[in-house]
């Protein structure tokens, strides 16, 4: 098996990130767990969008469209998921109906 972790803060010492390596001490020794960052993904913008993703989205999605599984660890901003989250969602559903996240 193979997750993907995936934290919500960029804060070098969230405390989401280290529930996720925590998380991580409990998988099996068959299961590859590795977390992603998120820091290196440009904003959304659908002009970016085309043929020639820039490159660190189109790592980004091949990640998760790799991974078994993915799990999630992330603050709460202003009552909802922090922007840099939401940024990763955004590149990681498009194009629509035909994204990893499908």
């Amino acid at each position: 098996m193979n997750i993907l972790g995936i934290n919500g803060s960029l804060r070098r010492q969230s405390l989401n990130l280290s529930l996720l390596k925590a998380a991580g001490d409990h998988f099996d020794q068959d299961t590859v767990f590795d977390i992603v960052s998120l820091a290196d993904l440009p904003f959304y913008n659908e002009d970016l969008d085309g043929d020639n993703k820039p490159q660190p989205v189109v790592t980004f999605k091949q990640r998760i469209e790799d991974a078994d599984a993915l799990l999630f660890a992330t603050p709460e901003f202003n009552h909802s998921v922090p922007g840099v989250l939401q940024n990763a969602i955004d590149w990681a559903s498009r194009p629509a109906f035909n994204s990893p996240l499908t």
